[in-house]
């Protein structure tokens, strides 16, 4: 798999793919086994694009495809992002129900 660089160690080295994700990132692919991540907004209207800087990937909001067919990661590798990802948003909602459940609990225990 690739690992990720910034734009200045990529210089010099051949441009060999890239892709766009759903939330406003572009990702691409270098000789040697590299790859960066820039963020960037498409112009209004038009078929092109302003870099808005360097990122880290988020890999969860590009089309898996891309992502393996680039060699940036597995479907396996994404599989365990996704199950990761999905846990954190479980714990999140669950502290998130608790804490409404207490202060209700506060509210009407107390009338």
């Amino acid at each position: 798999m690739r690992r990720e660089v910034s734009l200045g160690e990529a210089i010099g080295r051949t441009l060999e793919g890239y892709a766009f994700s759903h939330y406003w990132q572009a990702v691409l692919t270098f000789s040697g086994g590299a790859f960066a991540t820039l963020g960037v907004v498409q112009k209004e209207n038009e078929d092109s694009f302003n870099m808005l800087g360097e990122e880290e990937l988020d890999a969860l909001h590009f089309n898996d495809r891309e992502l393996v067919r680039l060699g940036i990661l597995s479907f396996e590798e994404l599989g365990i992002l996704d199950r990761e990802a999905r846990l954190q948003r479980e714990e999140a909602e669950e502290h998130r129900e608790r804490n409404e459940y207490e202060r209700l609990k506060l509210k009407y225990d107390n009338k």
